[in-house]
């Protein structure tokens, strides 16, 4: 970590040299003290974590509403997945802080992903998400404080490994309004890990829960190196992708290197090239100036 931190400093040095700003300030802090020099501490207060034998979920805690100053209500949400031996619903739990058990809605999918959004149709804060059951995949949204629901088929898959289940992750790469219509997208990614197919990007609008366009994408996402291009004009998302030489392609995109590519609001590719060929990762981030951005890989 202290490498880290001496790195992150000296890069921001670097920036700031190269670009002739002197508002850079840079300044290096020691975590291995005990909190000698510092005059804060972490409290673990609420843990998300099942264990290693539950299915997994990658967002187990999202803040529903902060409680305000001096007042006792506010609100989480928390999300988990049965045990691996069992068959039982996923579960958000509705909490309230100081922690009290509001109540509980199950889903009858296995749910890797989910986020929470504000709804512009139903005015209220919403949970979108995906997950699968057997072997379909499917997008929904859900109110925490009615229990109300609905779902959009996605796509099926199946089983390649040998073991007669499906076992795919289906990851939530980006929840905004990048079109700028009034209405949240979801991005949702389908990948089927070792049963190979389907690898696809849905674009979903929760307000009317349909999907406006998928494409195949056969090297892997991830939400970090997943963005709206934030342009009212031209909507779109930019993105870069990941390598796990599987063997897998379609038209567009092949498993066997990494990409970078900006798909429009009707789902057609404006750019695609290849960036990696080699075992590696890449990254991209927003530039200062709009419509500009960094990318790197690893050599």
């Amino acid at each position: 970590m202290q490498r880290y931190l001496r790195t992150l400093a000296a890069c921001l040095t670097l920036i700031a040299a190269l670009t002739g700003s002197t508002a850079v300030a840079v300044q290096e802090f020691r975590i291995d003290t005990g909190g000698v020099y510092t005059s804060y501490r972490f409290v673990s207060e609420v843990s998300g974590d099942n264990g290693h034998n539950t299915r997994l979920q990658l967002r187990p805690v999202q803040v529903l509403n902060e409680a305000q100053e001096g007042g006792d209500n506010g609100h989480y949400i928390l999300a988990y997945n049965s045990l691996l031996t069992n068959d039982d619903p996923a579960i958000f739990g509705w909490r309230g802080y100081p922690v009290h058990e509001v109540e509980d809605d199950p889903v009858r999918l296995t749910v890797n992903d989910w986020r929470l959004y504000n709804d512009a149709k139903r005015g209220s804060r919403l949970i979108a998400s995906a997950g699968y059951r057997s072997d379909s995949a499917w997008a929904f949204w859900l109110d925490p404080l009615t229990d109300e629901t609905d779902y959009v088929y996605l796509c099926s898959g199946s089983d390649a490994t040998g073991d007669g289940v499906w076992h795919p992750l289906l990851l939530l790469v980006l929840v905004a309004d990048y079109d700028f219509d009034g209405k949240t997208e979801a991005f949702v990614y389908v990948s089927s890990g070792r049963d190979l197919v389907p690898r696809e990007l849905f674009c979903v609008e929760m307000e009317t829960l349909t999907v406006e366009w998928s494409l195949p994408v056969a090297s892997l996402l991830n939400e970090s190196n997943f963005l709206s291009c934030g342009d009212s004009a031209n909507p779109a998302v930019i993105f870069t992708t990941y390598n796990v030489k599987q063997g897998i392609s379609d038209t567009a995109f092949s498993d066997m290197h990494g990409d970078v590519a900006v798909v429009d609001a009707s789902g057609h590719i404006l750019t695609h090239r290849v960036v990696t060929t080699k075992h590696g990762g890449n990254q991209i981030r927003a530039h200062l100036r709009p419509g500009e951005y960094l990318l790197s890989h690893e050599i």
